[in-house]
């Protein structure tokens, strides 16, 4: 198990945490899981909606995550697509799982090149969806709070430009997602929901929990576009959209600097929202 005192120091240096305590953080929620049965050699999010170890999901394919040939992640398709989704607008893709495959797995490989975002990746997603997006500008990504080990990724049809590099950070921000809903399991970080603010990312205002959710997602992101290990292996044109991207990212961090202030967050919520923001203020 994991204690507050064990991961407090990790999350006041920021986003990225180590590895033996993201594998601990999800542990955790393995062992919270034992009681439905589920394991990590069971788990879909099939299983998971249905509370059962006996729900029998869809695999059209099996992907690599992280850095070990070992740790593999199941592209997972509903028999039919559950309504807490529909009412949401996602809707499932269903491309040749060759394409989804090929796709999904050039995507992980450019996680992979970044030791701390392979390790958070290969403890947290367990199941991808596959999801259709609105045309070859527009990515989509979605996680359900619910279910801990499962993400949703747009593919589109046919290859797009920069299409590694978008749908990794479609990954990326996902499992971020997921992994801080682990964190705050063990460390509040979050005490009420009493303010909204606006969310440069959403263009709406939103409690401050999902401006921290947004803050932590996308200083991540900007943490794996500016890493030297990721850029080093680039296309030009790749590396003028992570730096593009980066500049974006740094802004919107800078929008919203006022949730250091927040009274909705805990102490420990301040401090974190004040390491998150540290490298662009």
């Amino acid at each position: 198990m994991i204690s507050a005192d064990e991961l407090w120091p990790a999350l006041r240096r920021g986003p990225v945490l180590p590895d033996p305590l993201v594998r601990l953080l999800a542990r955790r929620r393995w062992n919270e899981l034992k009681d439905l049965g589920i394991d990590p050699g069971n788990y879909s999010t099939a299983a998971i909606l249905a509370l059962s170890r006996d729900a029998h999901p869809v695999t059209v394919a099996w992907v690599p995550v992280g850095g070990s040939p070992d740790e593999v992640a199941a592209v997972e398709r509903f028999a039919v697509m559950p309504s807490r989704y529909v009412e949401l607008g996602l809707i499932e893709a269903t491309p040749p799982p060759s394409r989804i495959e090929a796709a999904l797995t050039e995507a992980l490989r450019l996680l992979s090149l970044v030791p701390w975002v392979a390790g958070a990746i290969a403890a947290v997603v367990r199941s991808i969806h596959v999801l259709t997006t609105d045309g070859p500008a527009y990515d989509v990504s979605y996680s359900d709070p619910d279910v801990p080990f499962s993400i949703f990724v747009g593919v589109h049809p046919e290859p797009v430009p920069r299409e590694r590099l978008r749908m990794a950070e479609g990954v990326l921000h996902e499992a971020m997602h997921l992994l801080l809903s682990l964190v705050e399991d063990v460390v509040p970080l979050v005490a009420g929901s009493g303010e909204l603010r606006h969310s440069p990312w959403q263009g709406r205002p939103r409690p401050a929990q999902g401006i921290l959710h947004g803050l932590f997602v996308f200083a991540s992101i900007r943490a794996f576009m500016s890493s030297p290990l990721l850029i080093e292996r680039l296309e030009a044109a790749e590396i003028d959209h992570a730096a593009e991207r980066v500049c974006v990212i740094e802004e919107e961090m800078r929008a919203i600097a006022d949730l250091m202030q927040s009274d909705d967050l805990t102490d420990e919520g301040r401090e974190f929202v004040a390491a998150l923001l540290a490298p662009v203020l």
